[in-house]
Order: C-alpha cells, then structure tokens, then sequence
C-alpha cells in the first residue's frame, strides 16, 4: 500500500468520515469533515518534514515517487 500513496492510513480516515458525511448529510457533519482532512494533511505534512530530516535523500526520492493521496496522480 506504502508504494501507492504515503499515507495510507490518513486516506482512510478522510474517507472513512466522508462515509460518515455521506450517511448524515448536515452541517455539522461537513465541519467535522474538513476538520479532519485540514488536520490529517497537517500530521502528514509534519510527519513528512521528520522523515526528510531522518532519512533525508531517500525519502525526498520516495515523496518524488509515490503520491501523497491520490495513487493515480504519479509524477514520473
């Protein structure tokens, strides 16, 4: 799954609320949606800037290769 997309795990959650969205359409609903999306892409985000500074060169490869959360968006 890791060679798809980075984060996986996070896709999940987004989707996994936008189900919830879907179910029970409501205001309330869409704000804990955006919510969600607008916090899990900033942990991604931070999580990627820790890896780049562990992993440095090889990660800035991987983040080159791999998608962030679309598997069909590659930039090769």
């Amino acid at each position: 799954m890791f060679a798809l997309i980075r984060h996986p795990m996070y896709l999940s959650e987004i989707l996994l609320y936008l189900g919830l969205l879907i179910l029970q359409p409501s205001a309330i609903a869409g704000g804990v949606w955006f919510l969600a999306v607008g916090c899990l892409h900033w942990i991604a985000r931070r999580e990627e800037q820790l890896l780049l500074g562990r992993f440095a060169d090889e990660y800035a490869r991987y983040m080159r290769d791999v998608p962030m959360w679309v598997p069909l968006l590659r930039r090769k």
